[in-house]
Formats: structure tokens, C-alpha cells, sequence
């Protein structure tokens, strides 16, 4: 269960840091102005948007802008996986006619060579000569 609290964490990260087109200049500076809010939320944990709602607001609009990165972060992945996959199926859906060819060995080139009888027969027809038996 923690391993997926991790992953999820990691993941989100990720997708926050990813490149992505800012929807404006305002997101950028609230990002910053969010750091310092972030800060003084964890000094001042309890009750602190009683305290200092600014903060708090502040943190919104940083939360806001972190899932639109997520967001943003998420579609690039799936859309670079979805190209990826599309990719994929076409060069596995091309005929082999339009591939080069790897393996030139025919049916016959593979199949093993016929060696005959397992008798032991000399080329002009004699039978070779044998040791004798020992005794048992």
C-alpha cells in the first residue's frame, strides 16, 4: 500500500514538471507567491485558513494550477503512448513483401539430410570387420 502512495506521489511530480504551455503569466507568478504560502502553511498547520486566508487562497490557486500541469502532463504521456502503440501495430500490420528479407533458408535448406541404414557397410558393399567380444 505505501509502494502506491509512492508511485502516485512520484507520478504527480513528474506530471507537475513537465514542459507544458502556461495558460498564462499570472500562473507563473502565483507559483512563486505559492511557495512562500506553502511555506507558512507548514509553520502554521492548524486552522490556518482561519488565520490567514490569503494563504490559503493562495494554496488553492497553487493546487489549481498543479492539477492543470497534471493535466496538461498526463495528455502528453498518453498521446506520446498513443502515437507510440499506433506505430507499433503499422509496422507490425506491414505485409512481408514490403519488408527485407532477414531469413533466405527454405523448407528444404532446413530440413535435415537423409544419412540411410545405421548398418555398418563398407562402399563397395563389404561388411566391415568387427573387434571381437570380450568375456563378460
Amino acid at each position: 500500500m505505501f509502494f502506491l502512495l509512492r508511485l502516485a506521489f512520484w507520478l504527480a511530480l513528474v506530471l507537475v514538471l513537465l514542459p507544458g504551455m502556461p495558460t498564462s503569466d499570472k500562473a507563473a507568478g502565483d507559483a512563486v507567491g505559492a511557495l512562500g504560502a506553502i511555506g507558512a502553511a507548514v509553520a502554521d498547520a492548524g486552522g490556518f485558513c482561519e488565520r490567514r486566508p490569503q494563504a490559503c487562497a493562495v494554496g488553492g490557486q497553487l493546487l489549481d494550477a498543479a492539477s492543470e500541469r497534471m493535466g496538461e502532463g498526463a495528455r502528453m504521456v498518453a498521446q506520446f503512448l498513443g502515437t507510440h502503440i499506433a506505430e507499433q501495430k503499422r509496422q507490425a500490420n506491414t505485409p512481408a513483401s514490403h519488408r527485407p528479407a532477414n531469413d533466405t533458408l527454405t523448407t528444404d535448406d532446413l530440413s535435415p539430410a537423409w544419412r540411410g541404414p545405421t548398418d555398418a557397410v563398407a562402399p563397395h558393399g563389404t561388411t566391415v570387420p568387427l573387434p571381437p567380444k570380450r568375456p563378460a
